[in-house]
């Protein structure tokens, strides 16, 4: 009897803390944690009883983050900064004190390997929005703890310095103390290829963002995707474990311009579901996000230049959300002087011009890019890619890498050893062909070139041949730069055939190149 009324009067408290946890302060939140402990050692509860309070302990714990919309509510909403910062920090707690409470349930959130500012931004902000989300009391708290991971190596974030930008001006000074893939954690509680995920760590779901198939190496935990957030063309992976899919493309072209106008029009609909039920009152938005998502959305879409084509009505209904409904007021100080509008006696809106050029400029600066090591050069954009007669384990053969390179392709070639390192880095990715993608703006335009570098020569010749002539790549509009292939092969390393391309096309991008690469391996 004893045992039954304890865990009884526990659900009870545990669900007080639950309803009202936004009235708490940060140090009374994990009372029921406490509580819990002190009534577990008294009742003596069964397995299933405790397993069941540690769950509902673990669920009051992660609703600090679910805070109210509501802008009258006495405890204010927490920024995207600060959020990203404390969850940051509660993760490395556990891992430090081997809580298995908080690593029972979470949804790891995760963008694309290329870790470009697309699918950083996206994997930040969707976890932010899921936790700040209102959730109803009434239900039973299943939602895990949104976790996100930057898809890159801590030491490679440096080279992504429109990235870092855009994180300073939301308030991310301290881009170190983020999750990296290859950080303790996210080794911990995904494993790898040889080993299996920690199975200590329970529930656990992972949501894609900017793009649709779990890279290869991380293919043991294929079984865990549930949400997917993409605008690339889809590949049909996880079919029988995703709830939520939504890939925006549709025949050769993407339906958004970017993911983060993705997360936009969930926070939309959120919005707009809450007026409908006059669950909340009318709120800005966090500065600091909406400079992030603005700030991206503006890059991918080159400002909505209707000369490159990139964006849709779709982003500019979210860059127009964006810009009418974030709390710029709440901007640091030097990130207004840096974006103000010339605008007087309005209230601070950022210029979309100046906020576009300063981060484009960060992304494109020429300078950057010469200094940069060849291998630098192709990894920091870079996607690997496997036809669909890959075999269960998500490998291939014929897989393929595509670098995305933000330089004139002469400039590429002429980097130190640039052959030889292009073919050391083939070997490291395991891919038999390498496309080198060179893009530079000139006069607000893309100018679009490619290198194809492949280890046997049926294979490139066949593959230039498709790119070139098949009705399949007409719309890219790619010739062979004839007078290359022999001065190429000349300087070329035993085994490798080269060849050079002009993309007359300037608005077909890796979204539209892949696809039919991909088309050519599996047929």
């Amino acid at each position: 009897f004893i045992p039954l009324m304890s865990s009884t009067i526990l659900r009870v408290l545990l669900s007080i803390s639950i309803r009202h946890t936004t009235s708490f302060s940060s140090s009374n939140a994990f009372v029921p944690s406490i509580l819990w402990q002190d009534l577990k050692r008294s009742s003596k509860m069964t397995k299933q009883q405790t397993s069941s309070a540690l769950r509902m302990s673990a669920c009051s714990n992660t609703s600090n983050f679910h805070s109210s919309t509501n802008t009258s509510s006495s405890t204010a909403e927490q920024s995207f900064s600060s959020y990203l910062t404390s969850i940051s920090s509660q993760v490395q707690k556990n891992l430090v004190e081997k809580n298995d409470t908080v690593e029972s349930f979470n949804n790891i959130i995760m963008g694309n390997e290329a870790g470009d500012a697309d699918s950083i931004i996206s994997s930040l902000a969707l976890a932010y929005v899921k936790s700040m989300e209102k959730k109803d009391a009434s239900d039973e708290c299943t939602n895990f703890t949104p976790i996100p991971v930057i898809s890159v190596n801590r030491d490679d974030m440096p080279l992504r310095r429109d990235v870092v930008q855009l994180l300073r001006m939301a308030g991310i000074d301290n881009y170190e103390e983020l999750i990296y893939l290859d950080d303790p954690w996210p080794l911990s509680i995904m494993g790898n290829a040889d080993t299996s995920p920690n199975e200590s760590s329970g529930g656990k779901s992972i949501s894609l963002v900017d793009h649709n198939k779990i890279r290869s190496n991380l293919w043991h935990l294929e079984q865990y995707v549930e949400e997917i957030f993409d605008h690339h063309q889809d590949e049909n992976f996880h079919l029988d474990s995703v709830k939520i899919r939504e890939v925006a493309f549709s025949g050769q072209k993407a339906l958004v311009g970017s993911t983060c106008t993705l997360i936009v029009e969930r926070m939309m609909k959120t919005r707009q579901s809450s007026a409908k039920s006059n669950t909340s009152d009318q709120y800005n938005l966090d500065a600091g996000l909406g400079i992030a998502l603005l700030g991206v959305i503006l890059l991918d879409t080159m400002n909505m230049n209707p000369e490159a084509s990139k964006g849709t009505e779709r982003d500019e209904s979210a860059i127009d959300y964006l810009m009418n409904n974030s709390d710029w007021e709440m901007l640091r100080i030097e990130t207004k002087e840096q974006i103000r509008s010339n605008r007087n006696n309005e209230l601070m809106v950022p210029d979309r011009a100046k906020l576009y050029e300063y981060i484009r400029d960060s992304k494109f600066d020429r300078t950057f890019w010469k200094e940069m090591s060849a291998r630098d050069a192709m990894r920091i954009d870079y996607k690997r890619f496997e036809p669909t007669s890959s075999s269960s384990d998500g490998k291939s053969n014929d897989a393929f890498g595509l670098s995305s390179v933000l330089l004139d392709l002469d400039d590429m070639l002429v980097k130190k050893d640039f052959l030889s390192t292009a073919v050391k880095f083939m070997n490291e990715f395991e891919v038999g062909t390498l496309g080198i993608m060179c893009m530079v703006i000139v006069d607000d335009r893309p100018q679009r070139e490619l290198l194809l570098i492949g280890d046997a020569s049926s294979e490139v010749e066949s593959l230039a041949t498709y790119l070139t002539s098949d009705n399949a790549a007409e719309f890219l509009d790619i010739s062979l730069v004839e007078d290359f292939t022999e001065t190429a092969q000349q300087d070329a390393v035993d085994g490798y055939t080269i060849k050079r391309f002009q993309q007359g096309n300037p608005k077909g991008s890796r979204k539209q190149l892949a696809p039919l690469i991909l088309s050519f391996f599996s047929s």
